[in-house]
Protein backbone atom coordinates (compact mmCIF):
# COMPACT_ATOMS: atom_id res chain seq x y z
CA UNK A 1 0.00 0.00 0.00
CA UNK A 2 1.35 3.42 -1.27
CA UNK A 3 0.08 6.80 0.43
CA UNK A 4 0.40 10.44 -0.16
CA UNK A 5 -0.60 13.63 1.71
CA UNK A 6 -2.71 14.30 5.16
CA UNK A 7 -3.05 10.36 6.79
CA UNK A 8 -5.33 10.93 9.28
CA UNK A 9 -7.94 12.87 6.74
CA UNK A 10 -8.03 9.62 4.88
CA UNK A 11 -9.09 7.82 7.87
CA UNK A 12 -7.49 4.74 6.65
CA UNK A 13 -7.41 1.13 8.90
CA UNK A 14 -3.39 -0.75 8.91
CA UNK A 15 -4.84 -4.01 10.04
CA UNK A 16 -3.10 -6.75 8.02
CA UNK A 17 -1.62 -4.21 5.99
CA UNK A 18 1.99 -5.86 5.62
CA UNK A 19 3.55 -3.89 3.45
CA UNK A 20 3.49 -0.01 3.57
CA UNK A 21 5.13 3.00 1.89
CA UNK A 22 3.80 6.63 3.24
CA UNK A 23 5.21 9.88 1.22
CA UNK A 24 5.12 13.52 1.35
CA UNK A 25 3.02 13.10 4.86
CA UNK A 26 1.41 16.14 5.51
CA UNK A 27 -0.54 18.08 8.86
CA UNK A 28 0.34 17.43 12.64
CA UNK A 29 0.99 13.84 12.63
CA UNK A 30 4.07 13.90 14.81
CA UNK A 31 4.52 10.41 14.50
CA UNK A 32 3.30 7.53 13.33
CA UNK A 33 2.08 5.51 16.50
CA UNK A 34 -0.05 6.50 18.32
CA UNK A 35 -1.74 9.38 16.33
CA UNK A 36 -1.71 8.00 13.24
CA UNK A 37 -2.86 4.22 14.01
CA UNK A 38 -3.07 3.14 17.94
CA UNK A 39 -2.70 -0.34 17.40
CA UNK A 40 1.06 0.01 16.64
CA UNK A 41 0.97 -1.01 13.04
CA UNK A 42 1.73 -4.58 14.86
CA UNK A 43 0.75 -6.08 11.32
CA UNK A 44 3.35 -4.46 8.80
CA UNK A 45 6.64 -6.52 7.99
CA UNK A 46 7.96 -3.27 5.42
CA UNK A 47 7.86 0.31 5.87
CA UNK A 48 9.01 2.69 3.65
CA UNK A 49 8.47 6.48 4.99
CA UNK A 50 9.90 9.23 2.26
CA UNK A 51 9.75 13.09 1.92
CA UNK A 52 8.01 14.20 5.24
CA UNK A 53 9.24 16.91 7.54
CA UNK A 54 6.37 17.15 9.76
CA UNK A 55 7.13 13.70 11.48
CA UNK A 56 9.55 14.02 14.29
CA UNK A 57 9.20 10.09 15.66
CA UNK A 58 8.44 7.14 14.49
CA UNK A 59 6.66 5.85 18.16
CA UNK A 60 6.20 8.23 20.78
CA UNK A 61 4.97 6.29 24.31
CA UNK A 62 5.39 9.84 26.11
CA UNK A 63 1.59 10.67 25.40
CA UNK A 64 -0.68 7.84 26.16
CA UNK A 65 0.13 3.79 26.13
CA UNK A 66 1.26 2.19 23.00
CA UNK A 67 1.22 -1.63 22.84
CA UNK A 68 4.23 -3.70 23.70
CA UNK A 69 3.65 -5.19 19.97
CA UNK A 70 4.05 -1.56 18.27
CA UNK A 71 6.24 -2.40 14.75
CA UNK A 72 7.38 -5.50 16.41
CA UNK A 73 6.74 -7.60 13.16
CA UNK A 74 8.90 -5.00 10.70
CA UNK A 75 11.15 -6.94 9.04
CA UNK A 76 12.73 -3.73 7.02
CA UNK A 77 12.47 0.17 7.93
CA UNK A 78 13.13 2.79 5.04
CA UNK A 79 13.61 6.26 5.98
CA UNK A 80 14.49 8.79 3.45
CA UNK A 81 14.23 12.53 3.44
CA UNK A 82 12.22 13.10 6.21
CA UNK A 83 13.83 16.13 7.43
CA UNK A 84 11.58 16.37 10.97
CA UNK A 85 12.76 12.99 12.44
CA UNK A 86 14.67 13.45 15.34
CA UNK A 87 14.67 9.82 16.74
CA UNK A 88 13.00 6.35 15.31
CA UNK A 89 11.39 6.28 19.47
CA UNK A 90 10.65 8.99 22.23
CA UNK A 91 10.31 7.86 25.65
CA UNK A 92 10.50 3.93 26.74
CA UNK A 93 10.82 1.39 23.76
CA UNK A 94 7.87 -1.02 23.30
CA UNK A 95 9.18 -4.18 24.91
CA UNK A 96 9.31 -5.83 21.46
CA UNK A 97 10.12 -2.95 19.46
CA UNK A 98 11.75 -3.82 16.20
CA UNK A 99 12.68 -7.10 17.61
CA UNK A 100 12.53 -8.50 14.03
CA UNK A 101 14.03 -5.57 11.98
CA UNK A 102 16.43 -7.08 9.69
CA UNK A 103 17.19 -3.93 7.21
CA UNK A 104 17.58 -0.60 8.33
CA UNK A 105 18.10 2.53 5.90
CA UNK A 106 18.02 6.08 7.01
CA UNK A 107 18.98 8.66 4.11
CA UNK A 108 18.73 12.56 4.38
CA UNK A 109 16.87 12.66 7.54
CA UNK A 110 19.22 15.76 8.29
CA UNK A 111 17.52 16.29 12.20
CA UNK A 112 18.42 12.66 13.08
CA UNK A 113 20.97 12.56 15.78
CA UNK A 114 20.63 9.19 17.39
CA UNK A 115 19.09 6.06 16.24
CA UNK A 116 19.50 3.45 18.85
CA UNK A 117 20.15 5.34 22.06
CA UNK A 118 19.05 3.92 25.51
CA UNK A 119 19.86 4.17 28.96
CA UNK A 120 23.24 2.42 30.09
CA UNK A 121 24.35 0.48 33.02
CA UNK A 122 26.85 -2.17 34.18
CA UNK A 123 26.25 -4.55 35.67
CA UNK A 124 28.48 -6.69 38.41
CA UNK A 125 29.52 -9.81 37.77
CA UNK A 126 29.09 -10.74 41.76
CA UNK A 127 26.08 -9.01 42.73
CA UNK A 128 24.71 -8.54 39.09
CA UNK A 129 23.00 -5.13 40.01
CA UNK A 130 22.85 -1.97 37.53
CA UNK A 131 24.66 1.06 38.27
CA UNK A 132 23.34 3.97 35.76
CA UNK A 133 25.81 6.25 34.39
CA UNK A 134 25.70 9.65 34.34
CA UNK A 135 25.16 11.93 31.02
CA UNK A 136 23.01 9.53 29.18
CA UNK A 137 19.99 10.14 27.47
CA UNK A 138 17.02 8.48 29.27
CA UNK A 139 14.72 6.84 26.90
CA UNK A 140 14.63 3.83 28.56
CA UNK A 141 14.28 3.17 31.89
CA UNK A 142 15.30 -0.37 33.22
CA UNK A 143 17.22 -3.41 31.74
CA UNK A 144 19.17 -3.01 28.20
CA UNK A 145 18.15 -6.60 27.61
CA UNK A 146 14.35 -4.75 27.47
CA UNK A 147 14.88 -3.74 24.09
CA UNK A 148 17.47 -6.21 21.24
CA UNK A 149 18.07 -6.01 18.19
CA UNK A 150 18.39 -9.40 17.53
CA UNK A 151 17.06 -9.90 14.24
CA UNK A 152 19.44 -6.80 12.06
CA UNK A 153 21.63 -7.93 9.78
CA UNK A 154 21.79 -4.94 7.36
CA UNK A 155 22.34 -1.37 8.12
CA UNK A 156 22.58 1.85 5.58
CA UNK A 157 22.81 5.43 6.59
CA UNK A 158 23.49 7.97 4.08
CA UNK A 159 23.86 12.07 4.61
CA UNK A 160 22.72 12.29 8.24
CA UNK A 161 24.56 15.59 9.14
CA UNK A 162 23.34 15.60 12.56
CA UNK A 163 23.97 11.75 13.51
CA UNK A 164 26.28 11.70 16.54
CA UNK A 165 25.35 8.01 17.56
CA UNK A 166 24.00 4.84 16.00
CA UNK A 167 24.43 1.89 18.40
CA UNK A 168 24.76 2.17 22.56
CA UNK A 169 27.00 -0.12 23.81
CA UNK A 170 24.50 -2.62 25.57
CA UNK A 171 22.80 -3.02 22.00
CA UNK A 172 26.59 -3.67 20.49
CA UNK A 173 26.03 -7.58 22.54
CA UNK A 174 22.43 -7.77 20.24
CA UNK A 175 23.66 -7.44 16.91
CA UNK A 176 24.37 -11.13 16.52
CA UNK A 177 23.57 -11.88 13.15
CA UNK A 178 24.76 -7.93 11.60
CA UNK A 179 26.18 -8.45 8.45
CA UNK A 180 26.46 -5.15 6.54
CA UNK A 181 27.09 -2.00 7.44
CA UNK A 182 27.35 0.95 5.57
CA UNK A 183 27.77 4.68 6.41
CA UNK A 184 28.20 7.65 4.33
CA UNK A 185 28.05 11.28 4.95
CA UNK A 186 27.50 11.43 8.53
CA UNK A 187 29.69 14.84 9.47
CA UNK A 188 29.00 14.78 13.62
CA UNK A 189 29.85 11.04 13.70
CA UNK A 190 32.61 9.97 16.09
CA UNK A 191 32.73 6.15 17.05
CA UNK A 192 30.39 3.83 15.27
CA UNK A 193 30.75 1.04 18.08
CA UNK A 194 30.34 3.10 21.09
CA UNK A 195 31.78 3.20 25.13
CA UNK A 196 29.75 4.87 27.65
CA UNK A 197 30.89 8.62 28.69
CA UNK A 198 30.87 11.14 31.73
CA UNK A 199 29.38 14.47 31.89
CA UNK A 200 33.05 15.77 30.91
CA UNK A 201 32.29 13.81 27.75
CA UNK A 202 35.41 11.45 28.33
CA UNK A 203 35.15 7.41 28.06
CA UNK A 204 33.31 5.82 31.46
CA UNK A 205 35.70 2.98 32.12
CA UNK A 206 34.61 0.03 34.32
CA UNK A 207 36.08 -1.41 37.22
CA UNK A 208 37.65 -4.34 36.37
CA UNK A 209 35.01 -6.56 37.94
CA UNK A 210 32.73 -5.32 35.13
CA UNK A 211 32.43 -6.65 31.66
CA UNK A 212 34.39 -4.42 28.85
CA UNK A 213 30.89 -3.14 27.69
CA UNK A 214 29.67 -2.92 30.99
CA UNK A 215 27.00 -5.64 30.42
CA UNK A 216 26.82 -9.48 31.98
CA UNK A 217 27.94 -12.19 28.98
CA UNK A 218 25.52 -14.98 28.55
CA UNK A 219 27.35 -18.60 29.00
CA UNK A 220 28.14 -19.52 24.92
CA UNK A 221 27.26 -16.10 23.50
CA UNK A 222 28.53 -15.83 20.36
CA UNK A 223 30.97 -13.28 19.49
CA UNK A 224 30.60 -9.64 18.87
CA UNK A 225 30.23 -8.48 15.04
CA UNK A 226 31.30 -12.87 14.48
CA UNK A 227 28.61 -12.13 11.43
CA UNK A 228 29.79 -8.97 10.18
CA UNK A 229 31.01 -9.51 6.44
CA UNK A 230 30.69 -5.97 4.65
CA UNK A 231 31.58 -3.12 6.29
CA UNK A 232 31.96 0.70 4.35
CA UNK A 233 32.61 4.04 5.77
CA UNK A 234 32.69 6.83 3.44
CA UNK A 235 32.96 11.04 4.26
CA UNK A 236 32.49 10.55 8.17
CA UNK A 237 34.90 13.03 9.18
CA UNK A 238 34.30 13.08 12.44
CA UNK A 239 34.92 9.77 13.04
CA UNK A 240 38.12 8.48 15.13
CA UNK A 241 37.31 4.93 16.17
CA UNK A 242 35.38 2.02 14.93
CA UNK A 243 35.90 -0.06 17.40
CA UNK A 244 36.85 2.14 20.72
CA UNK A 245 37.96 0.40 23.93
CA UNK A 246 39.04 -3.64 24.66
CA UNK A 247 37.71 -5.78 21.87
CA UNK A 248 38.68 -9.50 23.28
CA UNK A 249 34.73 -10.23 22.64
CA UNK A 250 35.19 -9.05 19.04
CA UNK A 251 35.31 -11.80 16.99
CA UNK A 252 35.42 -10.10 12.71
CA UNK A 253 35.66 -13.90 11.38
CA UNK A 254 33.06 -13.54 8.26
CA UNK A 255 34.37 -10.04 7.91
CA UNK A 256 35.16 -10.34 3.98
CA UNK A 257 35.49 -6.57 2.71
CA UNK A 258 36.11 -3.26 4.06
CA UNK A 259 36.25 0.08 2.41
CA UNK A 260 37.10 3.43 4.50
CA UNK A 261 37.74 6.70 2.39
CA UNK A 262 37.07 10.08 3.76
CA UNK A 263 37.33 9.55 7.22
CA UNK A 264 40.08 12.66 8.09
CA UNK A 265 40.12 11.71 11.96
CA UNK A 266 40.37 8.59 12.01
CA UNK A 267 43.63 7.55 13.64
CA UNK A 268 44.10 3.91 12.73
CA UNK A 269 42.05 0.90 11.44
CA UNK A 270 42.04 -1.92 14.10
CA UNK A 271 44.21 -3.65 17.06
CA UNK A 272 46.95 -5.64 15.77
CA UNK A 273 45.10 -8.20 18.16
CA UNK A 274 41.92 -8.69 15.56
CA UNK A 275 44.30 -10.00 12.53
CA UNK A 276 43.94 -13.28 14.00
CA UNK A 277 40.07 -12.90 13.57
CA UNK A 278 40.28 -11.75 10.19
CA UNK A 279 40.80 -15.27 8.17
CA UNK A 280 38.06 -14.49 5.57
CA UNK A 281 38.63 -11.13 4.41
CA UNK A 282 39.28 -10.68 1.07
CA UNK A 283 39.60 -6.91 0.26
CA UNK A 284 40.86 -3.95 1.80
CA UNK A 285 40.51 0.03 0.30
CA UNK A 286 41.22 2.75 2.39
CA UNK A 287 41.96 6.35 0.81
CA UNK A 288 41.83 9.83 2.03
CA UNK A 289 41.92 9.77 5.42
CA UNK A 290 44.04 12.56 6.36
CA UNK A 291 44.89 11.41 10.08
CA UNK A 292 45.35 7.64 9.43
CA UNK A 293 48.64 6.55 10.87
CA UNK A 294 48.45 2.76 11.18
CA UNK A 295 46.24 0.40 9.64
CA UNK A 296 46.86 -2.51 12.48
CA UNK A 297 47.64 -0.28 15.57
CA UNK A 298 49.78 -1.84 18.45
CA UNK A 299 48.23 -3.38 21.31
CA UNK A 300 47.41 -0.84 24.00
CA UNK A 301 45.29 -2.48 26.23
CA UNK A 302 46.85 -4.29 29.71
CA UNK A 303 43.89 -6.77 29.10
CA UNK A 304 45.54 -10.37 29.32
CA UNK A 305 42.51 -12.05 27.82
CA UNK A 306 42.94 -9.39 24.81
CA UNK A 307 46.86 -10.02 24.77
CA UNK A 308 46.63 -13.71 24.68
CA UNK A 309 45.61 -13.63 21.15
CA UNK A 310 48.77 -12.07 19.93
CA UNK A 311 51.18 -14.63 18.60
CA UNK A 312 54.62 -15.38 20.46
CA UNK A 313 56.12 -14.08 17.39
CA UNK A 314 54.20 -11.30 16.17
CA UNK A 315 53.77 -13.20 13.06
CA UNK A 316 50.48 -13.70 11.26
CA UNK A 317 48.75 -13.81 7.96
CA UNK A 318 45.75 -12.88 6.43
CA UNK A 319 45.05 -16.03 4.60
CA UNK A 320 42.30 -15.05 1.85
CA UNK A 321 43.30 -10.69 1.62
CA UNK A 322 43.04 -11.03 -2.41
CA UNK A 323 43.44 -7.26 -2.85
CA UNK A 324 44.88 -4.61 -1.26
CA UNK A 325 44.77 -0.38 -1.66
CA UNK A 326 46.00 2.57 -0.09
CA UNK A 327 45.88 5.87 -1.50
CA UNK A 328 45.91 9.00 -0.34
CA UNK A 329 47.24 8.53 2.89
CA UNK A 330 49.55 11.30 3.82
CA UNK A 331 50.21 10.75 7.47
CA UNK A 332 50.49 6.80 7.58
CA UNK A 333 53.12 6.03 8.78
CA UNK A 334 52.84 1.70 8.78
CA UNK A 335 50.85 -0.75 7.82
CA UNK A 336 51.95 -3.21 10.50
CA UNK A 337 53.07 -1.91 14.18
CA UNK A 338 57.00 -1.50 13.69
CA UNK A 339 58.38 -5.11 14.57
CA UNK A 340 55.76 -7.04 13.17
CA UNK A 341 55.21 -9.56 9.92
CA UNK A 342 52.10 -9.97 8.58
CA UNK A 343 52.04 -12.35 5.04
CA UNK A 344 49.46 -12.44 2.55
CA UNK A 345 49.49 -15.93 0.54
CA UNK A 346 46.49 -14.96 -1.51
CA UNK A 347 46.91 -11.43 -2.17
CA UNK A 348 46.13 -10.78 -6.47
CA UNK A 349 46.11 -7.18 -6.28
CA UNK A 350 48.35 -4.38 -4.18
CA UNK A 351 47.90 -0.86 -4.83
CA UNK A 352 50.08 1.46 -2.48
CA UNK A 353 50.03 5.19 -3.78
CA UNK A 354 50.58 9.18 -2.14
CA UNK A 355 51.61 7.00 1.15
CA UNK A 356 55.01 9.17 1.52
CA UNK A 357 55.61 8.46 5.57
CA UNK A 358 54.82 4.86 5.33
CA UNK A 359 57.79 2.87 6.56
CA UNK A 360 56.14 -0.40 6.06
CA UNK A 361 58.50 -2.73 3.16
CA UNK A 362 56.45 -5.01 0.83
CA UNK A 363 58.31 -7.71 -0.19
CA UNK A 364 57.51 -10.97 -1.91
CA UNK A 365 59.25 -14.69 -1.51
CA UNK A 366 59.45 -17.99 -3.93
CA UNK A 367 56.10 -19.02 -3.44
CA UNK A 368 54.73 -15.77 -4.12
CA UNK A 369 53.69 -14.94 -1.11
CA UNK A 370 53.78 -11.15 0.30
CA UNK A 371 55.13 -9.87 3.53
CA UNK A 372 54.51 -6.49 4.99
CA UNK A 373 57.19 -5.52 7.60
CA UNK A 374 57.98 -2.48 9.71
CA UNK A 375 61.75 -1.13 10.46
CA UNK A 376 62.34 1.92 11.61
CA UNK A 377 64.17 2.59 8.08
CA UNK A 378 63.44 1.24 5.14
CA UNK A 379 63.92 2.13 1.61
CA UNK A 380 61.56 3.87 0.44
CA UNK A 381 61.96 3.75 -3.30
CA UNK A 382 59.29 1.43 -3.42
CA UNK A 383 56.26 3.30 -1.74
CA UNK A 384 54.36 3.82 -4.88
CA UNK A 385 53.40 -0.07 -5.84
CA UNK A 386 51.10 -1.43 -8.46
CA UNK A 387 51.51 -5.63 -8.06
CA UNK A 388 49.28 -7.83 -9.73
CA UNK A 389 49.63 -11.53 -9.90
CA UNK A 390 52.19 -13.42 -12.00
CA UNK A 391 49.47 -14.94 -13.96
CA UNK A 392 48.21 -12.08 -16.06
CA UNK A 393 51.09 -9.20 -15.35
CA UNK A 394 54.60 -11.63 -15.44
CA UNK A 395 57.60 -10.65 -13.10
CA UNK A 396 56.34 -9.29 -10.00
CA UNK A 397 57.76 -5.89 -9.40
CA UNK A 398 58.22 -6.40 -5.48
CA UNK A 399 61.25 -6.97 -4.07
CA UNK A 400 61.91 -10.19 -2.99
CA UNK A 401 61.60 -10.81 1.06
CA UNK A 402 64.82 -12.05 2.72
CA UNK A 403 64.56 -14.39 5.31
CA UNK A 404 65.16 -12.73 8.99
CA UNK A 405 65.11 -12.77 12.30
CA UNK A 406 61.91 -11.16 13.93
CA UNK A 407 62.47 -8.93 16.71
CA UNK A 408 59.67 -6.88 18.89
Amino acid sequence: MMMQGNIQESKLNFINTKSLTLEGIMGDDQNLIPEVDREGLNELTVLHLRYSDSVEYLVDTTKEHVPHTACATLVELALRGMGGLKRLCNGKFPKRFLQNLEILRVEFCHQLEEVFEIDEFCYSKEQNQPHLLKGQPHLLKGSPTYFSLQSLKVVYIKNCEKLKSIFSPSLIQSLILLEELEIEGCNELKTVFTELENDGGETESCSHDLHPLCLPRQENQAPLLSNLEYLELESVPELRWILKGPNQYVNLTNLKVVRIEECNKLESLFSFSLIQTLRLLKKLCISDCDKLEMVFAELESNDETESKRLPVSAQSDLPHLQELQLGGLTNLSSFVPVGYHLLFPSLKELEIKYCSQMITSFTIDSVSTVHAKTKHLVDTKSLEIRYKSAITLGPLPLPPYVEEEDEI
